[in-house]
């Protein structure tokens, strides 16, 4: 039944809730530390040194990834082109 969204939201079979819902509790648990641990005085900030180093090597990865998507595509569209030319040659012999 796909007219109540609350239905749709809790349902058992094609659900995403069951995977994610443990990992969703954990981080809400550790926030909720955190920001306790904040509020008595105990700091636990990271330094964003890393972030920034982090956000380089993640540029790096996601262009080397593009460039194999993007091989990959040409390859498969070039084989379809083939197919489609050799069909054609087909049909007019």
């Amino acid at each position: 039944d796909s007219t109540s969204a609350w239905k749709v939201l809790t349902q058992q079979r094609g659900s995403i809730w069951g995977p994610v819902l443990p990992y969703c509790l954990v981080n809400t648990a550790l926030m909720a530390l955190l920001q306790y641990l904040l509020a008595n005085g105990i700091d636990l900030n990271i330094s964003e040194t890393g972030h920034s180093f982090l956000s380089l090597v993640m540029a790096f990865l996601l262009v080397s990834r593009v460039t194999t998507s993007m091989a990959r595509y040409d390859a498969a569209r070039e084989s379809l082109e083939v197919m489609n030319k050799s069909c054609r040659q087909l049909v007019h012999t």
